[in-house]
């Protein structure tokens, strides 16, 4: 029921957007269209990324939650379905093959840093696909590509924290320290 309440709603705005705004808002219905696409697909990508790692082990880039934030900056900024393509697929190059390596088995080290790169790096990417930067291969590639890195990292990088940033001294002192019993 709220899903439909919101739906309409959005609606609404776009086509009274669409009829005050004149012939530079014509294409704002086919624009929303193609962002609500994109996002669609790119959960079909996370949930694809999600059951290779279920399998496989896991790449610790979020692209199902980049492409989606992608396709809505590209757009928001009038760009075409091409550039938020290209921008998924500069922002997925940018970080192809980041191994997931969790300091006492939690994600707050290095996770919540790379959340912040991801951010910048789809920030960044999106700016580049706006301003015309061909990313050379394309976004297709791009997933074909990511999976078989992911399939060929070893186990130990594979969100196992047997690998990694999850092996060093100071990680394994951390580990021992928040496994310790507390008084």
């Amino acid at each position: 029921m709220l899903a439909d309440a919101i739906t309409v709603i959005e609606v609404a705005l776009i086509v009274s957007v669409m009829l005050a705004g004149g012939p530079e808002k014509a294409g704002l219905a086919r624009d929303t269209i193609f962002a609500a696409v994109m996002i669609i697909v790119n959960g079909v990508v996370g949930i694809s990324v999600l059951l290779g790692a279920l399998a496989h082990g896991e790449q610790s880039f979020r692209i199902e939650g980049a492409g989606p934030a992608l396709a809505a900056l590209v757009t928001l900024a009038g760009g075409s379905a091409q550039q938020a393509a290209d921008a998924a697929a500069m922002a997925v190059q940018n970080v192809l093959g980041l191994i997931c390596d969790p300091v006492a088995h939690r994600v707050e080290v290095p996770c919540l840093g790379r959340n912040v790169l991801a951010a910048s790096n789809a920030l960044a990417s999106a700016n580049m696909a706006l301003a015309g930067y061909d990313p050379v291969i394309p976004l297709d590639e791009v997933i074909e590509a990511m999976d078989r890195v992911g399939r060929s990292l070893p186990m130990e990088l594979r969100c196992t924290a047997l690998g990694g940033l999850s092996t060093t001294p100071a990680a394994k002192a951390i580990e021992k320290r928040l496994s310790s019993p507390r008084i």
